[in-house]
């Protein structure tokens, strides 16, 4: 929910506030005061809507060109299946209106995380245990994938090939992204063909998915960057939009990788150890298999760090408007897939001798 939107002023902006004021009314069945954005990313909008002293979350799902996700339908069903089984860490869901593209939560009131320490990590862990566990819960069945579900190796590297392709055309317009397709390229070529040896190795198919029996729920995209302490020292987690089903290995690698997430040594050996005893039950290869994707999933990541390059992700805006802005963030993104891509190589050189990742780009 924290991002960078480079656009102009818009002179429209009080027209579409009052709009959202309007919505959260309805949507509350309530008179409202007033309506802040707080937070507008490429996908999703939110705003705070306050009504005396009590307040609420409206969230926007604005629809992207070639994403058909359901974004808004996972994290209602998503909320609704988790407060229905006790996890009451998520945010309760007052009311959705799917035509609209809107859905309005129980708002949460807490700081952000700083460097994470033991306690953090060891309330993490308990919520993805408390999802995983619930993969065998009544209404499980109804999720679908998680979204950009890693499910085997071929899956992972056609996700990569993808985001090389998509990229590919804004190096015309970028010289300064030319270098850096060539190094992913040469990564991926490794790393796939690291993840092709290993598997042969153990007689482990790279083109069939994980069986059912492996995979677990997950709530995919979160991390310490979605979730927060409250008040009254409660651990307590929001944006579930790619809630699903797929192999816990990926939430695991995403949740050390993740460079919004300050992780000293310490953290990450409780995270990680902890994530193994999370996933582990049940699964006896999940540690094999998370050494073996854990570079190609960092690859992702390389590419995800990229993605405001991409023709189609680009506001008009940053064409003038913000060119400056533009500017520094082009230096930091190209910054940051470079240390993901050291790091992927640094894996497969060194395995489990291999540093955790920590972001520096800023």
């Amino acid at each position: 929910m924290r991002s960078t939107v480079f656009s102009s002023p818009d002179p429209d902006a009080g027209d579409a506030l009052a709009a959202r004021r309007a919505l959260a009314e309805r949507l509350w069945g309530r008179a409202v005061d007033r309506v802040d954005i707080v937070a507008a990313g490429a996908n999703s909008h939110v705003c705070k809507a306050m009504a005396g002293d009590d307040c609420a979350a409206l969230k926007l799902y604005p629809t992207t060109p070639g994403d058909d996700r359901d974004r808004l339908g996972v994290e209602t069903a998503a909320l609704r299946f988790l407060r229905g089984h006790g996890v009451a860490s998520a945010p309760a869901l007052i009311a959705a209106d799917a035509d609209a593209g809107a859905a309005l939560f129980e708002w949460l009131d807490g700081a952000p995380f700083g460097e994470i320490d033991a306690q953090d990590v060891d309330d993490a862990l308990a919520f993805l245990r408390t999802v995983a566990a619930l993969s065998g819960a009544a209404g499980a069945q109804r999720f679908g994938l998680a979204s950009e579900a890693c499910l085997s190796p071929r899956r992972i590297e056609t996700q990569v090939r993808g985001r090389l392709d998509r990229l590919s055309p804004s190096g015309d317009q970028e010289p300064s992204l030319r270098p850096a397709l060539e190094k992913l390229n040469a990564a991926a070529a490794r790393i796939f063909a690291a993840v092709d040896a290993a598997y042969a190795a153990r007689k482990w198919p790279v083109d069939e998915d994980l069986p059912q029996d492996r995979r677990r729920l997950i709530p995919a995209d979160f991390g310490f960057h979605n979730a927060m302490r409250a008040p009254d020292g409660r651990f307590r987690v929001f944006d579930l939009e790619y809630f699903g089903w797929d192999d816990p290995v990926k939430i695991a690698a995403d949740l050390l990788l993740h460079p919004a997430t300050t992780l000293g040594a310490a953290a990450h050996g409780r995270l990680r150890a902890g994530l193994g005893a999370a996933f582990g039950g049940g699964d006896p290869d999940f540690d094999e298999r998370f050494a073996i994707l854990y570079p190609a999933i960092a690859l992702r990541w390389a590419l995800i760090a990229l993605n405001p390059f991409r023709v189609d992700r680009r506001p008009a805006a940053w064409a003038a408007a913000a060119a400056a802005g533009w500017s520094r963030e082009r230096e930091r993104r190209l910054a940051l897939s470079d240390q993901f891509v050291a790091h992927a190589a640094q894996c497969v050189d060194g395995g489990a001798a291999a540093p955790p990742f920590a972001a520096t780009a800023s």
